[in-house]
């Protein structure tokens, strides 16, 4: 029997199998479809009081000096006249040049401009180009404010932020690499290089192998970040560089394309405990972080920004497009251009506050609770089995700032909590902080390292955007247990989107690749078996070019998949050649529709629709063509 032919038949049976079991236990009823709460719309203009030109505080366009001072005394003006204003530029080039070492405010923001606790105000570019001069400054950072828009700019850095070139060599005996890096960024002799990384967790440095024919794309079946320990000089301007994995430099070729990053800066645009806070028209080519992101904020919006290679380089930003973490009103993203990027296009979560002593089944002592507040919902969460251990709701915070510790006071018994220090331990989730309420509308995310979308959230929609040549999942939808951050709990629509090519690099392997995924993950990358996620629906989407698999929804309730087109003709990944596959995939689900979904597949070993693994009940599919 034909390999296709006899997998349709086992889904089959499988399929009405779940299904008698559903109805056995008088437990079928429609699906529950997501519910999404109504929020305003973003912030696109203000009316002000007064309006300042930074040329009449000594900023002067394309005299190739420091305007930064003057931009300076013109944002300091405004906030203390504490009165809703536009501060204006013009067309042109202005440089921003500080050392961040010695300056204050960069010291302590490593921002160039720092907007401080001002209410109404406008920051408009007019079409002005800022250049920075150092890799480590940032452009905007907006702290404690509202009501605020941030329009009109191009910005780059001078040099970028990070080292460009190719492989010269491979030395596996060694477990090194010869990097000869090509002039115009950042020196790997740069002092940026030895700064301690910042970073509470992980490394803040790596490299990336480049695709070597596509600016900003990383090589196909290659692992998508390499590790390393160190660097030597040798002769004629190349690196030995060390590598912490050795299984990286079994994906290299001498004349790869190759990018090493350094985070050690800060980022184009970071909010932090502000409202209502918009970017329009924001061009960039690069930064030293993230492009736009912060925490503890509501009602961000990123809108017809855009994140551009410039021609001759094969990189961006060294961290995500977007970032948010903390926020009560998710951002509202629209109309905006991602790409090159050497993270996540997208990334929204809340971090786990972990339990380090349990003081009573009501108080807990945790590692923080920045930003929560009484009446907080909160989720505990087991997250070496996956599992969720109560709900509560926050009753008071007790700060200890000498500890820096957090005593948590909820409304109800939590018991069974394991404490400790590690991210082994239980932990608590805050629900109301968890970036959750978003719109991610109307966009296009291509050639980025990772994840076009990574959602650690819940209520909220990622409608008509184009993902192109994500090197992992185009929209992951799951918890960063290993990492750690972000909960998820659904109530998603995913609608209307394009996606071609995404999914080529190592974590094809992972248990959660797919184009579209939507799971909950415990310690080690295995999926949990609690089905948190609720109510989804992924609907009217476009599939070209998927590998392992096209949808994959796992640990979940209340399913739609409906009208979705998957069409390959893609080869599978090297460790996947002998087996079939999956154009879509259930596990660990309840109460799923499956209906309308075109299939065309002409790989001999392709599997037909839909796979599903135990414990699958009420599964209902339905009228799925299969084309030839």
């Amino acid at each position: 029997m034909h390999i296709r032919t006899l997998l349709f038949s086992l889904v089959a049976a499988s399929l009405m199998a779940a299904d008698r079991v559903g109805a056995a236990e008088g437990r079928v009823s429609p699906v529950v479809a997501p519910s999404l709460s109504k929020r305003p719309r973003p912030l696109e203009d203000l009316e002000v009081a007064a309006t300042l030109e930074v040329a009449d505080f000594g900023a002067q366009p394309d005299d190739g000096r420091n305007d930064l001072p003057a931009v300076r005394r013109a944002v300091e003006r405004v906030r203390q006249s504490g009165m809703p204003a536009r501060i204006v530029f013009g067309r042109g080039r202005y440089i921003f040049d500080i050392d961040v070492d010695e300056d204050l405010i960069a010291r302590a923001l490593k921002a160039s401009v720092v907007l401080y606790k001002m209410e109404g105000v406008v920051f408009d570019g007019a079409g002005a180009e800022i250049v920075i001069r150092r890799p480590r400054l940032g452009f905007v950072t907006v702290l404690g404010c509202r009501n605020v828009i941030i329009r009109d700019f191009t910005v780059d850095w001078d040099p970028p932020p990070f080292a460009q070139g190719f492989i010269r060599g491979v030395h596996l005996q060694e477990g090194t690499f010869t990097f000869g890096p090509e002039g115009g960024y950042l020196s790997l002799d740069h002092p940026n290089w030895k700064l301690a990384p910042p970073q509470r967790i992980g490394p803040s440095r790596w490299g990336v192998i480049m695709d070597p024919k596509v600016p900003g794309r990383l090589k196909s079946d290659a692992i998508n970040v390499v590790f390393y320990s160190g660097w030597e000089k040798g002769s004629g301007g190349t690196y030995r560089i060390a590598v912490k994995n050795r299984r990286a430099l079994e994906d290299m070729e001498p004349g790869d394309r190759y990018i090493q990053v350094d985070r050690n800066g800060a980022g184009l645009v970071h909010i932090t405990k502000s409202q209502r806070v918009t970017c329009i028209n924001i061009t960039s080519f690069t930064s030293p972080g993230l492009n736009y992101g912060g925490a503890d904020c509501s009602e961000v919006a990123v809108l017809n920004c855009r994140v551009l290679l410039k021609p001759g380089r094969w990189h961006t930003s060294n961290a995500d497009g977007l970032h948010f973490q903390r926020h009560r009103i998710g951002p509202w993203i629209e109309g905006c251009t991602f790409e090159g990027m050497s993270d996540d296009g997208a990334n929204l979560y809340t971090p786990p506050a972990i339990c380090l002593e349990v003081l009573s089944p009501r108080r807990f002592r945790v590692s923080q609770a920045a930003g929560w507040q009484p009446d907080d919902r909160l989720l505990a969460f087991n997250p070496r089995e996956g599992r969720c251990v109560g709900r509560a709701r926050v009753v008071s915070i007790e700060r200890d700032r000498r500890a820096k510790t957090t005593v948590l006071v909820t409304d109800r018994d939590v018991v069974g909590i394991h404490a400790g220090a590690e991210k082994t331990a239980d932990c608590f989730f805050n629900l109301g902080m968890n970036s959750s309420n978003f719109v991610i509308r109307n966009n296009t995310f291509r050639n980025i390292r990772r994840f076009g979308v990574l959602i650690q959230s819940r209520d909220g929609i990622v409608e008509n955007n184009r993902f192109g040549w994500t090197s992992s999942n185009g929209v992951m939808v799951r918890n960063s247990v290993d990492w750690p951050e972000g909960f998820p709990s659904g109530n998603l629509v995913i609608r209307g989107n394009t996606f071609q090519g995404c999914g080529f690099d190592h974590t094809l392997q992972a248990a959660d690749a797919a184009v579209i995924a939507c799971a909950v993950k415990r310690l080690g990358g295995q999926l949990a078996r609690w089905r948190a996620l609720d109510r989804i629906a992924i609907e009217g989407n476009t599939i070209r070019g998927w590998r392992r698999r096209g949808i994959l929804v796992a640990c979940a309730e209340n399913v739609r998949i409906a009208d979705n087109r998957l069409l390959t003709d893609s080869p599978p990944p090297p460790g996947f050649r002998h087996r079939p596959p999956v154009p879509i995939q259930l596990v660990n689900v309840r109460n799923v529709d499956v209906t309308g979904n075109t299939i065309q597949d002409p790989r001999p070993n392709a599997a037909s629709v839909v796979v599903q693994e135990e414990p699958c009940l009420e599964v209902r599919v339905w009228d799925n063509p299969v084309l030839p």
